[in-house]
């Protein structure tokens, strides 16, 4: 799958792919033909038919590094002015969008991390929160076990007591009656 190229129409602005398309370029809704000689703006791919130095759309220069010697050219040019390479304006571009690529495959990783140390936060405090529930809970449960077994107690001492009262009843009767 072949990186995308997104420029503008220099007639419609109409965001448009030239992966491919070489230096001639027609615009696929208004078909402006243009060809791109012009300079493109390295942070948002803003098309510019004549020389500029600064970007209307993002406020960023408009330049490029040669991939040979990293001297700092003008988006148009061809060949650098300092080594003489030839400075093609789709390796341009798409180092650029490799590397912004890259800057935010690093921004997600960061922000998962943040996300995993926030969640991983709250999963330590809702354990925390449950232990302590749990606490109570086994504390209410002895507690109650206790208060029940004293009731088993006091109910096992008056069933002795009629016990014993009814055998001496029995016993009395019997002697006496």
């Amino acid at each position: 799958m072949a990186d995308e190229l997104i420029v503008e129409c220099p007639n419609c602005q109409q965001p448009m792919d030239v992966a491919g398309h070489g230096d001639a370029v027609d615009c696929p809704i208004c078909q402006h033909h243009f060809q791109l000689k012009g300079h493109f703006c390295p942070d948002c791919f803003a098309y510019y038919e004549k020389e500029t130095a600064v970007c209307i759309a993002c406020g960023g220069g408009i330049k490029q590094i040669c991939q040979q010697c990293d001297a700092t050219n003008w988006a148009g040019d061809e060949i650098c002015q300092s080594c003489g390479a030839d400075l093609d304006i789709f390796q341009m571009m798409h180092g650029y969008t490799k590397q912004a690529e890259r800057d935010r495959l690093q921004k997600m990783m960061r922000q998962s991390h943040r996300i995993k140390a926030a969640e991983e936060e709250a999963a330590t405090r809702r354990m925390a929160e449950l232990m302590e529930q749990e606490e109570q809970r086994q504390i209410e449960l002895a507690r109650r076990k206790a208060k029940q077994k004293q009731q088993e107690m006091t109910l096992f001492i008056m069933a002795g007591g009629m016990l014993l009262l009814l055998a001496t009843a029995v016993i009395l009767w019997s002697v006496f009656g």
